[in-house]
């Protein structure tokens, strides 16, 4: 190894490689066939094994299930504005103190 790598001043560009270790020319390059479509997208290839190497490594996000039957309750009740918030809104329903509004709320365990 040369001296200028050991001491960190090398200007060379980075060897960007995949999780097997081959080396990748372009990171950011994609191996997909040409456009048919004018206005179209382009396919991705099965063979662009460095779009799926990136793609298989991204953090997955666990998607909790949807619950059919949710339990919840709702009250109907009025809402009085008690406080002057012409600087924090302009909301018509609280343009002015003494204001009610019917308000409909749902309420559901977390």
């Amino acid at each position: 190894m040369s001296d200028s790598r050991q001491n960190g001043d090398s200007k060379q560009a980075p060897v960007y490689t995949l999780v097997e270790g081959r080396p990748v020319n372009d990171p950011r390059g994609r191996n997909r066939p040409p456009r048919n479509k004018p206005k179209g997208g382009q396919l991705a290839l099965l063979e662009d094994t460095q779009l799926i190497d990136t793609l298989a490594h991204f953090p997955r996000e666990r998607i909790l299930e949807r619950l059919v039957h949710a339990k919840a309750a709702g009250a109907w009740g009025e809402f009085e504005v008690t406080h002057d918030f012409p600087k924090i809104t302009s909301a018509a329903f609280l343009s002015e103190v003494g204001k009610k509004t019917k308000v409909l709320a749902r309420l559901s365990p977390p």
